[in-house]
């Protein structure tokens, strides 16, 4: 009975370090669906120049599972613009919705949130373009950091858990 409960802290330890690497794989997912939604976004400014309750409802369609539900978030809560500003609608969809994003990811989405339908197209262009820009550079920092962390998380965990194993048997 005793290897059995051993046996399950070390499943838990082990757990444990999946769960982290699962976060940092669902990191650079969110990172990837965000470029590619923006991307989109800046094609459809370009070509169609639409009205943000349009754009923002053609990304809940074309977007991926990971920022989908932002998207909705930001299309449902459009019918309160004019009782609050865009920036901060948008703002308020990030936090609820992607909440795993951390300071470095936030803050250009947030730029960008200031700079959609409220100035000119070029200068919201510009915005997306640099909001894209510092993503790509966090997917391709996230994508090197990956298997390290990978590493790290799951020796950790092991070494957690056998750990705790010898100490108790």
């Amino acid at each position: 009975m005793k290897a059995l409960g051993l046996f399950f802290l070390f499943a838990g330890s082990v757990s444990a370090g999946l769960v982290y690497c699962r976060q940092k794989k669902q990191k650079l997912l969110t990172l990837r669906e965000l470029i590619y939604t923006l991307e989109h976004m800046e094609g459809q400014l370009r070509t169609n120049d639409l009205p943000l309750k349009e754009l923002c409802a053609q990304m809940v369609h074309m977007s991926g599972r990971a920022v989908r539900p932002f998207y909705a978030s930001l299309t449902r809560k459009l019918s309160q613009l004019g009782e609050l500003s865009f920036a901060e609608l948008w703002g308020q969809a990030l936090a609820e919705e992607l909440p795993g994003l951390d300071g470095v990811m936030r803050d250009p989405l947030l730029q960008l949130g200031n700079s959609l339908g409220r100035y000119e197209l070029q200068q919201q262009l510009r915005a997306l373009q640099a909001c894209r820009s510092s993503l790509c550079a966090q997917l391709e920092e996230a994508k090197k950091a990956y298997p390290n962390q990978a590493k790290l998380g799951m020796g950790l965990s092991a070494s957690v858990g056998i750990l705790v194993w010898i100490i108790l048997a």
